[in-house]
């Protein structure tokens, strides 16, 4: 299949988050960073698989978000067996369990929040919640704007980042991942039928004090990674950096913008995502879950010895 049949087959079958991760784009930035990538076609139903290195000289192989049918899963194993892999992580687009999957630890979002960017900009700010709003209006008001970047903004983009993951206590990739995910998805936003990404900044004078990466793909604009400078906390540039992606994905044609993670809705006070899910949910939104994930062994010896690590080491 040509990239553009690749993209119309994923988009055909786009769960409600994460279709992004079948686009043909990405799986070639995932080539870029040293992974394999396969693709398979069962009726219809498209599925990228991406290799991970484990430790021991180990890989296993993961499809995310892609419409995975018992057929499918079949067609897959039986090739990926004839390779090195371990196992086969899936997180499907849809809740259909696959036989002889053994349920695992997620490593995507399992909690997202989606907010419809249909609406007008009037029904968008009305929705926020009253201190959101505020804080919006109070960037805007002390001068903090919000664009577009290039190549060029990275460098001090990737500050941000790195000291944010320090304030945080996130880890983060190399700073080469990013740069080789905004060079492989690089086009323009208007783009519905292409993956791509882009650098979103905000600034106050000649300070950046906000960034983000935001992935478009299909109809949906996803806030995939994001940072906040130490400087001028005060002036709330985070909230006008969203309220401005969701601006400019809007008038680029997307008619959803995905936060990409929040905490379970029974999450308690303690959990490690509520202060990012109160300014996120803070947007207004509707919560959406998402199926969590198995793992099917391709070599089962190898598979119990490393559940049997991972158990001894906590994970």
């Amino acid at each position: 299949m040509s990239p553009q049949e690749w993209n119309r087959a994923a988009l055909a079958h786009a769960p409600v988050s994460g279709a992004f991760l079948q686009s043909w784009q990405w799986g070639e930035f995932q080539r870029n960073v040293g992974r394999e990538v396969r693709r398979y076609e069962q009726g219809g139903v498209a599925a990228q698989v991406v290799s991970r290195p484990l430790p021991g000289g180990l890989t296993e192989w993961d499809v995310f978000r892609a419409p995975f049918t018992q057929a499918l899963a079949e067609r897959l194993i039986g090739d990926l067996k004839k390779t090195n892999g371990t196992f086969l992580h899936v997180e499907a687009a849809a809740s259909a369990g696959v036989a002889g999957g053994t349920a695992a630890a997620a490593r995507l979002p399992e909690h997202t929040l989606l907010l419809d960017l249909t609406q007008s900009e009037e029904a968008l700010l009305a929705a926020m919640h009253h201190k959101t709003r505020y804080n919006l209006r109070l960037a805007q008001k002390h001068g903090v704007t919000v664009r577009i970047g290039g190549a060029g903004d990275w460098p001090a983009v990737w500050q941000i980042f790195a000291a944010t993951a320090k304030r945080d206590g996130f880890s983060l990739h190399p700073e080469g991942y990013y740069q080789k995910m905004l060079t492989a998805l690089a086009g323009p936003l208007e783009d519905a039928q292409t993956c791509t990404a882009h650098l979103v900044i905000a600034e106050h004078e000649d300070d950046l004090l906000a960034g983000m990466i935001l992935i478009r793909f299909g109809d949906t604009a996803t806030y995939l990674h994001g940072a906040s400078a130490d400087l001028k906390r005060n002036l709330m540039a985070p909230y006008l950096l969203h309220g401005e992606a969701m601006r400019i994905a809007k008038l680029a044609g997307c008619t959803r913008y995905d936060f990409w993670g929040v905490a379970p809705p029974d999450a308690p006070a303690s959990h490690r995502w509520t202060g990012i899910t109160r300014f996120k949910t803070g947007f207004g939104g509707q919560r959406v879950s998402l199926p969590g994930a198995q793992e099917l062994p391709l070599r089962p010896f190898w598979y119990t010895l490393y559940r049997l690590a991972n158990r001894l080491r906590g994970k």
